[in-house]
């Protein structure tokens, strides 16, 4: 078993320099490794791409939040597009009622001009009857 160890450990430093710092960290786990029948080498590749998986998932986590982001800030604009919308209908309200007031009202004017007028007529008719 020792031997395999050495055999790997010097396999590892003629391939791979970049693990000699796992190495550093826990010898206890190399030869726990051992144990199990494991190599050093194969330990670091189920590392190397279990720290791959997670930088995936770190990134379609990432991925998913913007997403979520991004759909909240067109929630967002689409909610300040219909209060917009709102505003300008009840502008457009509010002038039509308006409009329909003052129409309203120069109709009454207009009535009461032509009232005026028709009374106004009546009594030079009478006038000129009586003299």
């Amino acid at each position: 078993m020792a031997s395999k160890l050495c055999e790997d450990l010097q396999l590892m430093d003629e391939t791979n320099t970049d693990v000699e710092p796992v190495m550093s960290a826990n010898t206890f786990a190399f030869t726990s490794l051992y144990e199990k029948g494991e190599s050093v080498l194969t330990a670091v590749e189920k590392r190397r791409e279990e720290e791959r998986e997670e930088k995936r998932r770190e990134e379609r986590e990432e991925k998913r939040r913007e997403e979520k982001r991004r759909e909240e800030r067109e929630e967002k604009e689409k909610r300040r597009e219909e209060k917009r919308e709102e505003r300008r209908r009840e502008e457009r309200e509010e002038r039509e009622e308006k409009r329909r007031r003052e129409e309203k009202r120069r109709e009454e004017k207009r009535e009461r001009e032509e009232k005026r007028r028709e009374e106004k007529r009546r009594e030079d008719a009478f006038r000129t009857q009586c003299q």
